[in-house]
Formats: C-alpha cells, sequence, structure tokens
C-alpha cells in the first residue's frame, strides 16, 4: 500500500512538476509510459541515476512515443529533480515528494551545471601545499582546506569535509551553520563507501605534502588505514597544542607590542596589516580577543610620522573620527592613502647603492626575512615576503657587496681578486703584458727574431724581459744567474700569472 502512493505520487505530482503530462487515458499519458519504460516508481528511485542520465531518460521516451515527445525543459527539471534527489540522501535528509516544488528542480539543475565546471577545474590539482617548518600551521592548514574546496569526491562536493573540524556539542548545523555550504559539510556521514574513498584521496595528498618533514613522524599511525581525517587531526593535535599555542600566541603579543609603520621602504603598509591580522587572529584563537575601538585606536599608534608630515597627520585623524568602532573600514581607509603618501614622498631619480643611508646598509632582514647573506636562494615564500621593495633591498645589498670587495668582474686589477689581481684573466693580462714588453726590449737590442729568443727561452727556463746573449750558452747562462740572484722578481711574475702578489 505504501508503495502504491510512493508511486502515484511519482505519477500525479513529481512527474507532472517535471513538465511531463499526466491527462488523458491512464493507458497513454506521458507520466505512466515513462514509469512503464523506465521502471522508476518512486521518487527515492531517482539517487541510483547520474543527473546526465536525464538526457537519456527523454531521449529513450522520444524514440519509443515520438507522437507525444517531451522537450529539452522536461530534459532540464529531471536533471534538477536527480540532483535534488541526491542532495537530499547525502544529507541525511528524508525526502517528501509532497514538498517538492519548481524552483527545487531550477536549483537543482542550476547546482549540477555549478559542480561539472568547478569539478573539471579540481581534476587538474594533484597535490597540496609542501609542509614547511618556516609556515605557519593555520596557515597551511588553511591552503590544504582551501585546496581540498576544489577537488570533488563521491559525495559530489568538495572533500573538504572529510578534514572538517570537530564542533562543540550540541551544535546543529541544521540551525547553526552560517552558510549552506558549511551545512553541507558538517550533514555528510563521516562513514560508508563514499567517504572511504574521499578519506583515502585525502590521506595521499596530505602524505605526499608531508613526506621528508618533520611533521610526516606524526602522521604514522594513520598509514596502515589510509585515513586521512586521523593524519590531519594528528597534525592538528601536535602544531595546535596548547603548548604551541602558547608559543604563538606570545609572538602574536610581541607583534603587537612592537609592530610599527614608518615607511614603504622599511615595510609596506599592507604588510603591516596582514603581521597585524595574523597576531589578532592568534590571540582570538586563545580567548583574547580585542575590540574594533581598540584595534582602530592601536592602528592609528602605529602609524608613525617621523617627519611631520601634515597629510599623514590629517588622514589618521579622519580615521580614527570616521571609523573608530569599524575595523575593517578603517584599514580599507588608511591602506590606499598611506600607499599614495608614501609614493608622494618617495624619491626620484636613479639612486646608486653607495647613496644608501646607513640603516638601508646595515639592514639584516625585511618583514623576517634574513638578508645577511644576500647571495644566497631564497624559497618562493621568502620572495612573496620580501615583494618589489624587498628584492630590491636584496640587489641592492649585493651590489653594495661587491663595491666593498672590489667586484668580481674580468677587470683589470685580476679578475676575482679585485686590484691586486686574483685568479681571474685580468692577471693573465698584466703578465702577457709583461712578456710582450720584454720581447719588445730583446728585439731593439738585436741578436735574432723575437720568436727565436721566445723559444730560446722557453727551452731554458727563461722568463720574459730579461736580455739574452748573442748566443744560446750565453743565454742559458744568463737565465741561470738571473734564477740564482732574482727569487724574488720571479715570485713577482708567477703571482702576476696566477693572480697576483700580495704587498
Amino acid at each position: 500500500m505504501a508503495a502504491n502512493v510512493a508511486q502515484v505520487n511519482l505519477r500525479d505530482v513529481v512527474l507532472p512538476l517535471c513538465g511531463i503530462s499526466n491527462a488523458g487515458p491512464m493507458a497513454t499519458r506521458q507520466t505512466t509510459l515513462f514509469i512503464a519504460l523506465h521502471q522508476i516508481h518512486t521518487i527515492d528511485e531517482f539517487d541510483l541515476l547520474e543527473p546526465h542520465q536525464a538526457k537519456d531518460l527523454v531521449k529513450t521516451f522520444n524514440s519509443r512515443n515520438p507522437n507525444i515527445s517531451m522537450g529539452i525543459l522536461v530534459m532540464n527539471n529531471l536533471t534538477g529533480l536527480i540532483w535534488y534527489v541526491k542532495d537530499k540522501v547525502r544529507r541525511n535528509v528524508p525526502i517528501d515528494p509532497l514538498a517538492v516544488n519548481i524552483n527545487d528542480l531550477k536549483h537543482g539543475h542550476l547546482a549540477y551545471e555549478a559542480y561539472t565546471s568547478n569539478r573539471d577545474k579540481g581534476d587538474n590539482i594533484k597535490s597540496l601545499e609542501k609542509w614547511s617548518d618556516r609556515v605557519d600551521f593555520d596557515e597551511w592548514d588553511r591552503k590544504v582546506t582551501e585546496t581540498l574546496s576544489l577537488i570533488y569526491g563521491r559525495y559530489y562536493c568538495p572533500i573538504a569535509y572529510v578534514i572538517r573540524p570537530d564542533k562543540p556539542a550540541g551544535w546543529d548545523p541544521l540551525v547553526d551553520a552560517t552558510t549552506d555550504y558549511e551545512r553541507l559539510m558538517y550533514q555528510l556521514e563521516l562513514a560508508g563507501p563514499a567517504f572511504e574513498q574521499d578519506n583515502e584521496l585525502v590521506f595521499s595528498l596530505i602524505q605526499l605534502a608531508v613526506v621528508q618533514t618533520a611533521a610526516e613522524t606524526w602522521i604514522f599511525d594513520a598509514v596502515a588505514g589510509r585515513d586521512g581525517r586521523q593524519a590531519m587531526r594528528a597534525l592538528r593535535a601536535h602544531y595546535e597544542g596548547e603548548a604551541e599555542l602558547d608559543v604563538r600566541a606570545d609572538h602574536a603579543r610581541r607583534e603587537l607590542r612592537d609592530l610599527a609603520y614608518s615607511d614603504e621602504r622599511t615595510m609596506t603598509f599592507e604588510t603591516m596589516i596582514t603581521r597585524l591580522n595574523k597576531a589578532y587572529n592568534v590571540l582570538k584563537k586563545q580567548g583574547q580577543e580585542y575590540t574594533d575601538r581598540s584595534k582602530v585606536e592601536a592602528l592609528a599608534l602605529r602609524i608613525k610620522n617621523p617627519t611631520g608630515n601634515v597629510a599623514i597627520s590629517v588622514a589618521v585623524e579622519q580615521m580614527r573620527t570616521l571609523f573608530k568602532d569599524n575595523y575593517v573600514g578603517a584599514v580599507q581607509h588608511i591602506s590606499p592613502r598611506m600607499a599614495q603618501l608614501s609614493s608622494a614622498n618617495a624619491p626620484t631619480g636613479r639612486r646608486r647603492v653607495s647613496e644608501n643611508n646607513a640603516t638601508q646598509q646595515q639592514r639584516t632582514e625585511w618583514n623576517g626575512v634574513d638578508l645577511r647573506n644576500p647571495f644566497r636562494n631564497f624559497t618562493d615564500l621568502e620572495k612573496e615576503r620580501l615583494g618589489t621593495r624587498g628584492l630590491q633591498v636584496v640587489e641592492d645589498l649585493k651590489a653594495l657587496s661587491r663595491e666593498r670587495n672590489g667586484g668580481r668582474g674580468r677587470g683589470r686589477g685580476g679578475g676575482r681578486g679585485g686590484r691586486n689581481g686574483g685568479r681571474g684573466r685580468g692577471g693573465r693580462f698584466q703578465w702577457n703584458r709583461r712578456n710582450n714588453q720584454g720581447n719588445s726590449n730583446n728585439t731593439n737590442n738585436g741578436g735574432g727574431t723575437d720568436r727565436n729568443r721566445t723559444v730560446n727561452e722557453s727551452n731554458t727556463g727563461g722568463r720574459a724581459g730579461q736580455e739574452p746573449g748573442p748566443s744560446s750558452s750565453s743565454s742559458v747562462s744568463s737565465v741561470t744567474q738571473s734564477q740564482a740572484s732574482t727569487s724574488s722578481e720571479r715570485g713577482a711574475q708567477n703571482g702576476s700569472r696566477f693572480g697576483g702578489t700580495r704587498a
């Protein structure tokens, strides 16, 4: 009897809502023929279909009944109906055929179209961001969640639900969720075949992200079952534990105590706001939350004005007055003004590194990035923190270091060693010049051609610049005497050849 009621509701309520005619003799009605052809007797059975199969339902019906064929609107409504039923099933919400309306079908069709578009984009994502000790866990956790929100699984939704944080006891998604997305994330069951497949996929991504890092040791217990949810809970338990949160809270308090803005060259205003908000969020998780009024007042005090710029003073006072109880509005109001004022006060023209002020030359960090060795390879995260201005400071520090060390080019002074030579090509050039000069002197003094004397000297261990005698024997004698009496000169020549002598 119950089955008959469900079939009647499908025939007389649901299918007519999709645009399938229920008029005329019972045997020839579109609804009756549709049920008989596809053997679908209740609305719950639409969960066994896929939304894209609505096209096949209509196409098959039209081929069997060309005189009473269905149109594209019926196909769209059937697509929406299949999605509507699947959405209720995955949320564990009972399906009432009498409660379905045309808006549910339209919304279901649009939701399926959005799902197919987003699913195709997520198919290209093969990995999560690599874990690094240099990145705050909160930031990494957020990026992992955002990435998993783009990958769709067996529930026709983002697999981020697998690592959803636990809610307090008594929290009800139907009542307490702020968005339908959050409601769906907490209505999905963490059990069953669909969850098991999504859970294993999440584990594979997390394992790849933490492999060969310190975080890998904390997911060891989840490896056997390939449990992605357990792996993320273990990471959160360690990196968001009480001791770790206390360390981060102390760091956040130091940020709020010391953070200040003076100009864009030292630290951009956007960077200062980012670090400020991060500190507020860390303390909020610890139960220490600041009011908007206190945040606005603190922001005003952090904006230093060492040059006494009137425009900066006016902008800060306007922010205090207009947005004293609206921290977000205050930030949106002051940020573009500070950028404009800093640009207006920036020096024009090309400056040399040697014209940097003492503070710039002695800088050892920029936005938390160590600059003591500007020639090292910076990571992508460090480059992001440096920004355009920070990267320019790195180049300035490199150039300044070269100026102090005499340069590293192929100059006249002997290449890498600077003015006094070294192992560069400059040293060889000076030795060749002396050699050529010695050959020239030999030519002027007679006794044969340059080439003959050069060969003769090579065979006898002679040096350029020494005058050989009129014969080979006298040349040998001369060279021997020279070697015995002028060892310091030879040392100077060798020094010139291989990098220069030291004073």
